[in-house]
């Protein structure tokens, strides 16, 4: 079976293996299923400057038995929506924004006319490029605001005999190139507290990456007699801010918080 044609930027193919002596790889109650190459991707570059991702994978079908499909269709979504918390008046408080949609049909031919599959598991390839203007995944706090993207795969099928679905959302990040000044340039930060206390800040780096350690570098010089420092708290903030018709919804959290004793100086 080849694969139809399709628009620019995206890909599908089809194949299929029958079903033979193999060992059943779905559970029952899940014979359609989204598979991906990886479900996180990385938008690389700076502003408008961002390099494309490439979102790849396969649906996957296992039949217990030949049976008689018009189509098996996906597609993709990306939505952005914001709902006020709480609402600020009367009637509709939930605003949705689509920010991108693609279809794929895997099947050939006269969508009229059905398709007979034969037992087995049936493996159907795609591919897509992410352009790099898109948003990165986000879900707020209060949950006043989200953007997702999701993958919707459908199995069509004759006559009075109920159709498959399945769903898989991916995730989509925006960061600075490996090369970006932001990981190579050191943040520091001196300031004076008068009549106490001068002090300095610093970190190698201005930028990190998710899962990266962040070292920070501390000095205290007391400039008044009996100020000592007993005791440093660290706290990471998230800011967001939210806009919707007519209002703003400004929100900060902290993330985490961590809290150092000084002992002998240390």
């Amino acid at each position: 079976m080849s694969a139809a044609s399709t628009p620019a930027g995206s890909t599908l193919g089809v194949s299929s293996a029958g079903h033979g002596s193999h060992v059943h790889p779905h559970s029952s109650a899940n014979p359609l299923e989204i598979k991906l190459d990886s479900d996180h991707l990385v938008l690389r570059g700076q502003g408008s400057d961002m390099a494309p991702a490439y979102l790849s994978g396969y649906v996957s079908l296992w039949l217990a038995e030949s049976t008689n499909i018009k189509d098996i269709t996906m597609s993709l979504t990306g939505k952005a929506k914001v709902q006020p918390i709480p609402p600020r008046r009367p009637g509709p408080h939930n605003y949705t924004h689509n920010i991108i949609a693609h279809d794929w049909s895997f099947l050939q031919g006269n969508k009229r006319h059905t398709h007979t599959l034969k037992a087995g598991l049936h493996t159907f390839p795609f591919s897509f490029t992410i352009d790099g203007n898109l948003p990165s995944s986000v879900t707020t706090f209060p949950g006043d605001g989200d953007i997702t993207y999701r993958l919707r795969a459908q199995v069509i099928r004759s006559g009075l005999a109920f159709n498959l679905s399945a769903y898989r959302t991916f995730t989509v990040v925006r960061t600075y190139t490996p090369e970006a000044l932001e990981f190579n340039q050191t943040l520091e930060i001196e300031n004076t507290w008068p009549g106490k206390i001068m002090y300095s800040i610093t970190l190698p780096f201005k930028a990190y990456a998710a899962g990266d350690s962040i070292p920070v570098i501390l000095k205290f010089m007391p400039i008044a007699k009996g100020v000592r420092v007993i005791n440093i708290t660290s706290v990471v903030k998230e800011y967001s801010l939210v806009n919707t018709r007519g209002s703003t919804h400004p929100e900060t959290r902290a993330v985490i918080t961590v809290k150092h004793d000084i002992v002998d100086g240390r």
